[in-house]
């Protein structure tokens, strides 16, 4: 049975930033190897979540007055890493994905891209590409 690209890059994402093992997300998802297309390029993040980071959140949300600055800090980070796995996705699994899946990928990537910037409507953005995208292959929706 072959795994939904979206469901795929999840799996990708819970094995690079948790300590879980290749066989351990099998086991967890009644998976194989042979269904986790492009695992062996996956890769351990280098940052993983160590026990004391709740700690320290926890207490800082009560005792310091830089908490929106690491909020922030974190947003930035989060977007960071959202859009090094579209990218991942864009350049090793677009090929295989539904129009759907590649809609969803565009839409976070538009969304991220409208935060970092202060536009007002300033013309046609990506979405357009996607319906124009959409439109010529209504027979894989």
């Amino acid at each position: 049975m072959k795994i939904p690209v979206t469901l795929l890059l999840n799996y990708q994402i819970e094995f690079e930033t948790s300590d879980i093992t290749i066989e351990q997300l099998c086991e967890k998802y009644d998976v194989t190897t042979k269904q986790l297309k492009g695992y062996t390029k996956w890769s351990k993040s280098k940052r993983l979540p160590q026990p004391t980071e709740t700690t320290n959140i926890v207490n800082s949300n009560s005792n310091n007055d830089n908490s929106s600055e690491e909020v922030l800090a974190d947003i930035k980070e989060f977007k960071s890493l959202a859009m090094q796995h579209a990218l991942k996705f864009m350049k090793n699994d677009a090929q295989f994905a539904e129009v759907k899946e590649f809609k969803d990928i565009v839409a976070i990537v538009d969304s991220i891209e409208k935060s970092y910037k202060d536009t007002k409507d300033t013309g046609p953005t990506v979405n357009v590409l996607v319906q124009n995208i959409t439109e010529r292959f209504k027979d894989d929706v």
